[in-house]
């Protein structure tokens, strides 16, 4: 078995995590703290002429122990403090072993 030398993820949920439901295509809601982040979209989807902020898509960092599957089409409700809303999963990224790291629109 190998030594897990990553540090706590406790600290970053309680200074940087909000609120959220979220509910997995086809199953229960789960209440838990998402971290929410912007990374500049992918060529395809960057959209000519528009402003910086504008090719920047929001990425739900969800802890996986709360919720073990988000299929694309699930839905979280909350968001960063500015943008409070229904959000719905477009795609997720499952190489890290504690989060989804999911696009959200």
């Amino acid at each position: 078995m190998a030594l897990d030398i990553r540090p706590p993820l406790a600290p970053f949920d309680a200074i940087f995590a909000r609120p959220a439901t979220v509910t997995p295509t086809g199953g229960a809601a789960v209440v838990t703290n998402i971290l929410w982040d912007q990374e500049v979209a992918s060529p395809d989807d960057m959209q000519v002429g528009a402003n910086p902020s504008t090719n920047r898509r929001l990425v739900a960092w969800v802890r996986r122990d709360a919720v073990p599957s988000l299929p694309q089409g699930s839905t979280i409700l909350g968001g960063p403090v500015h943008q409070q809303k229904l959000w719905r999963v477009q795609n997720n990224d499952t190489s890290d072993p504690d989060f989804h790291i999911a696009a959200v629109t």
